[in-house]
């Protein structure tokens, strides 16, 4: 049976999706003036935003008895405990971005700026955004000694 040991969900603050939708009624004003050529161009813009918003939206962190699991709706990362390699926790910057990066070799993965965890699973090194980055390490540590006992 899977027990959640650790659960943490972020979103996108709200700062950025008033700055995409004042930015989309910008665009709109001037495209109803200029005629249907535009208008399409611009509703089809619009269309993108909104589901790569509604994709990247929202982060999710959980922790089983068997794996770590971060991701966004539709992708998502199941990393087993077994194989994992818990880093220190570092800074999620502006240069960092939202969403999911790679940098100098690290996936970021995040919903926010702020402060994250860094973990490997031996293959690739991973940036995982947490309001609770301390939390999350002790639990991850936590269920790998537990891991560790039973067998």
């Amino acid at each position: 049976m899977e027990t959640i040991s650790y659960e943490e969900r972020q979103s996108f603050p709200a700062w950025i999706l008033v700055f995409c939708a004042l930015i989309l009624i910008a665009a709109l004003v001037p495209a109803f003036r200029a005629g249907r050529d535009e208008l399409w161009a611009v509703a089809l813009v619009a269309v993108v935003t909104a589901v790569t918003l509604w994709l990247f939206a929202r982060f999710h962190v959980i922790v089983t008895n068997h794996d770590l699991r971060f991701g966004f709706r539709v992708f998502e990362r199941r990393l087993p405990l077994e194989r994992i390699q818990i880093g220190e926790i570092r800074d999620i910057t502006f240069w960092h971005g939202i969403g999911i990066h790679y940098l100098r070799g690290t996936a970021i993965w995040n919903a926010k700026l702020g402060r994250g965890l860094q973990v490997s699973d031996g293959k690739r090194r991973y940036l995982v955004g947490s309001d609770q980055p301390e939390r999350l390490q002790s639990v991850l540590y936590e269920r790998k000694a537990a891991m560790a006992r039973t067998s």
